[in-house]
């Protein structure tokens, strides 16, 4: 079974560097090609309305007191309920900001993040499923 969770994390380290490979290779292909063939667009910009994003971004972040150091939490009313808003509760992890919606979930995260020697990309593909 450990040979097994060893050839799992080894195999996670493989994909992790060929994904991060990948997003250098296109992030440099964007910016040799950002002003190469450009056509001006025919769109009107976007509308100045708030978007759940914005309204995220609006609330402040606190430290999730129930998890390890680094841990953090946001309450975000809900937008599209009439009355009394409900609060819609995320977390947050340490080193990437990954964002997670339960504490079940966050507490599976922190189980895989003791397998994998706290590499947060590591574990979060093998949460994902990837």
């Amino acid at each position: 079974a450990e040979s097994e969770q060893n050839a799992k994390i080894a195999t996670l380290d493989y994909e992790v560097e060929q994904s991060r490979l990948k997003r250098k290779a296109a992030a440099a292909t964007d910016e040799s090609n950002s002003s190469y063939g450009q056509v001006a667009s025919k769109r009107k910009p976007a509308s100045p309305a708030k978007s759940v994003n914005s309204i995220e971004d609006e609330t402040e972040r606190v430290p999730a007191d129930d998890f390890p150091g680094g841990w953090t939490m946001q309450s975000v009313p809900r937008t599209k309920v009439a009355g009394k808003k409900p609060l819609d509760t995320y977390y947050y992890s340490p080193k990437l900001g990954l964002k997670f919606r339960s504490r079940p979930e966050v507490k599976r995260f922190i189980a895989l993040l003791n397998i994998c020697d706290d590499d947060e990309e590591k574990a979060f593909a093998i949460f994902k499923g990837r």
